[in-house]
């Protein structure tokens, strides 16, 4: 039987690409399965559109997960996944915040997760405004730097030409990467109040371009270089190529069909 899951794409609404979350690597990936499901109509009768369904059999085999305590694991993830949802949109005078997941359950075969109304655009009703990001990538990352460098990454599109190939090329300040991988201001900071930026460098940046090559599908040949103003870095520079996700989606002979249709005006 087929697995819902495999291969999925994850909607990831623009307003949440950059925001830190209070997850930890285990509940971002369980974040990006709940997403996915989000868009899958298994045809239960009296659901509320607000409550997205979770398939266990999927997870599990997606996961590859099969010992005896999985539902109690699972039940338990589930319920920190929904306590660590709280997201801050906005500024210091217009902003709105609150949780985004309020209450989950369980049957037997489906984990039910409920979305606070107000977050429905964010979540469910993302429209045009979303990046896509393929699940097999997300759960296969062990880091949560990865994982939030990659969803960044995706969501650029400045490409250029490069020796003969298009790349995409990406700059963040050290402060917005610190946001993006959910840090402190203090984080990385010796006790003299200079920052330990080979730490940063070695225990951030690369740790989670290392495991986006290794891993990753969509993105290839990452790599980053820092631009510096004087003798301090200004940006740090990353160049990547991104696969068309819809190789995934579709399996590589329905995508090559895919391309050969002629496109309409």
């Amino acid at each position: 039987m087929k697995n819902s899951l495999e291969n999925k794409s994850v909607k990831l609404a623009r307003e949440l690409v950059s925001k830190p979350t209070y997850f930890n690597a285990e509940l971002q990936r369980l974040f990006y399965i709940t997403l996915a499901s989000a868009n899958i109509n298994y045809n239960l009768p009296l659901k509320p559109s607000n409550v997205i369904a979770i398939k266990k059999s999927d997870v599990f085999s997606l996961l590859n997960i099969s010992d005896n305590d999985r539902h109690h694991r699972f039940k338990s993830l589930f319920q920190k996944m929904q306590q660590a949802s709280f997201f801050d949109f906005g500024d210091n005078q217009n902003f709105e915040s609150g949780y985004i997941f309020y209450k989950c359950s369980g049957t037997r075969y489906y984990w039910y997760i409920y979305v606070d109304e107000m977050f429905m655009p964010v979540i469910k009703d993302v429209s045009n405004n979303y990046v896509q990001l393929l699940l097999d990538d997300t759960i296969m990352f062990q880091s949560k730097f990865s994982m939030t460098l990659y969803q960044n990454l995706l969501s650029l599109k400045n490409e250029e030409e490069h020796l003969g190939e298009t790349v995409r090329t990406a700059d963040f300040t050290t402060k917005q990467l610190k946001d993006i991988f959910g840090l402190e201001k203090e984080d990385y900071v010796r006790k003299d109040g200079t920052f330990a930026r080979t730490h940063f460098e070695q225990r951030c940046i690369t740790k989670a371009v290392d495991e986006i090559n290794t891993t990753s599908k969509l993105i290839r040949k990452l790599s980053w270089s820092k631009k510096y103003y004087h003798r301090n870095v200004s940006k740090y520079v990353f160049t990547y190529q991104v696969d068309d996700i819809d190789r995934y989606k579709y399996g590589e002979e329905s995508y090559q069909k895919l391309l050969q249709c002629p496109k309409t005006k």
